[in-house]
């Protein structure tokens, strides 16, 4: 194996070795991953029926999670018709591992076609979460920012994903229908459509706003049918009660999960985030994919997506042999990026683009960067707590956390409250034994720093006339 080459290509990874596709294996895991499913479903009224057992409901909605979570990926494989070696197998399991996820696979599987063929060019696409550039995000009013920020916390990931599984499909084709009647309304309006050969040009042209293609609607259409009508089945089986308090939290937990899962593989420290000049497909893979380290049973659960430098590199490598393929190429991969499940935390952090630096960074970064150029002498922070206003949706991290009792983090809780609306302001508490100061510096745009202090690393409001300039005391510099 030896060292890898100084220069890196494509042409260095022996890829065609791992793309043989095996049925049986698809067989296989078809079948170790659904009769499971099949059978905690089916043991749900059981344990309900007996006082004794219900207990052992959370962890059958834990597997189910998760075993929810492994069909999402083997539908995944299916999309890159990889997970049999029959491009119709493939197109058949990958609808029906849709409607098992109440997610459309075909326009699922189009879409994440174009993040694989643009992953690394955020000129282009911005991620699940479609992230803003810097620029873009400091020209939005705070009330916008905060709302920017609320929405990419990782809390969000739980209603989000209920939203992306179960809500989304059924109003795309709702609002699709609607704008579709409104379409041939008009049509017939403005002039008749005589003959078919005359609604064959109207459909062919027509464009909606919910899908790109037939095809897609086809699928959304019936995915829409066959997921109505088992949730309608399993209403008059286990009781609307049941089924939707069972069903709504095992689709948003495994959604979170393999959101989650997708938003830090490509939203890290240090990700290859170019802008079309200059964009490479190859550095897209290797430095715009990171590689998750993860117990076995998580790897088994994600059907070894964690693999995903080797992934990027070829879509068509089944998941069964994604690890080999990475273990093959170890040496050639070592200037990848790995997460531990540790590092995870950190990554949702960085939800801008700096498209002049060409890197992902924080709200608090790129607040911080702004009011440094615009008033860099305002910009210095203190040693104590030091958090961004701006972005309207956290504290930054406090050195000594200790220094401060439940009651100082009520008047600070309380202290940015008022700050909201009394911006000018400055707040202060002392017990005898430390005082905590609490400021907003603002930079005239509605951008700003809260800045705490404690026991002498203080902060102090300037007198009115200076308004929002922060004096910083002595030994805080």
């Amino acid at each position: 194996m030896g060292e890898p080459p100084k220069t890196l290509t494509r042409q260095h990874f022996d890829l065609a070795s791992f793309r043989q596709r095996s049925n049986g294996r698809a067989a296989w895991q078809l079948l170790v991953t659904l009769v499971p499913v099949a059978l905690l479903w089916a043991v749900i009224p059981h344990l309900m029926a007996t006082a004794a057992l219900q207990w052992l409901m959370l962890p059958v909605l834990a597997l189910l999670v998760l075993f929810s979570a492994r069909t999402f990926s083997l539908m995944h494989d299916c999309g890159h018709n990889s997970l049999w070696s029959s491009s119709w197998l493939n197109r058949v399991t990958g609808f029906l591992l849709g409607c098992l996820n109440a997610v459309p696979q075909y326009p699922w599987s189009r879409g994440h076609a174009y993040h694989h063929k643009h992953n690394g060019n955020w000129d282009l696409y911005r991620g699940p979460s479609s992230l803003l550039s810097v620029d873009q995000f400091l020209q939005l009013p705070p009330g916008a920012q905060r709302r920017y920020a609320i929405i990419r916390h990782p809390l969000m990931l739980f209603p989000g994903g209920f939203f992306y599984l179960v809500v989304r499909p059924r109003l795309q084709l709702l609002l699709g229908l609607v704008e579709l009647a409104s379409a041939v309304i008009a049509e017939l309006w403005r002039r008749p459509l005589n003959g078919w050969t005359a609604w064959r040009a109207f459909f062919h042209g027509y464009q909606s706003s919910h899908w790109y293609t037939w095809g897609e609607f086809l699928d959304l259409l019936l995915n829409n049918l066959v997921v109505l009508s088992s949730w309608w089945w399993m209403v008059h089986w286990l009781g609307a009660g049941l089924f939707w308090v069972c069903y709504s939290l095992v689709m948003s937990c495994s959604a979170a999960i393999f959101i989650c899962v997708f938003f830090v593989q490509h939203n890290f420290q240090g990700s290859y985030a170019n802008g079309s000049d200059g964009w490479s497909y190859f550095k897209g893979a290797i430095e715009g994919s990171s590689n998750l380290v993860l117990p076995p049973i998580l790897n088994w659960f994600s059907a070894d997506i964690a693999y995903h430098s080797v992934h990027h590199l070829c879509e068509r490598i089944p998941n069964y042999r994604l690890r080999d393929c990475h273990r093959a190429h170890a040496h050639l991969l070592t200037h990848c990026t790995y997460l531990s499940l540790s590092d995870i935390p950190r990554c949702f952090d960085l939800i801008l683009w700096d498209s002049v630096g060409l890197r992902l960074l924080s709200i608090r970064e790129a607040l911080g960067r702004s009011l440094q150029v615009q008033n860099p002498e305002k910009s210095r922070r203190s040693d104590g707590i030091y958090g961004v206003w701006g972005s309207g949706w956290r504290i930054g991290r406090c050195r000594d956390q200790d220094l401060f009792s439940g009651q100082d983090w009520l008047f600070i809780g309380l202290g940015l409250i008022l700050l909201t609306s009394h911006p000018d302001s400055a707040f202060d508490r002392a017990d005898g034994q430390h005082r905590v100061d609490l400021s907003l510096v603002t930079d005239g745009a509605g951008h700003g720093l809260v800045a705490l202090g404690c026991q002498g690393i203080a902060a102090q409001h300037r007198p009115e006339g200076e308004q929002g300039e922060l004096e910083l005391l002595p030994g805080v510099h």
